[in-house]
């Protein structure tokens, strides 16, 4: 089975937007845990992941590189710019943004 983005605790505005913007290439799950399932099923070139919606960013994280390929990009959104995190997230090649963002702003990870 092939889905190209996995979006992780994202808003329902934004989720719609995403399923308007890439019909039937996206894939919805509430948390990190659920994700995972989805990442053993389903080929995944983008992850967006909100992270309100963990309760542990930094072990998501992990969990997600983990079990994703080098090449699947990771895009975290953030509600606040903390610095010290962004490079460390950075340092993993994931790129981090303060949300909240629309899907016009998340298009270019998508390519």
């Amino acid at each position: 089975m092939s889905s190209n983005i996995l979006a992780i605790g994202l808003n329902m505005n934004l989720t719609d937007q995403l399923n308007i913007a890439h019909p039937s290439r996206v894939t919805i799950t509430e948390s990190c845990d659920e994700a995972i399932n989805v990442l053993r099923l389903w080929d995944i070139s983008t992850i967006v992941m909100d992270s309100g919606a963990s309760v542990n960013v930094k072990q998501d994280i992990e969990k997600l590189l983990s079990a994703t390929p080098i090449t699947t990009k990771i895009v975290l959104i953030t509600p606040i710019t903390d610095v010290t995190a962004n490079k460390e997230y950075s340092s993993l090649g994931i790129t981090t943004i303060t949300g909240p963002i629309s899907e016009d702003e998340l298009e270019p990870y998508f390519h």
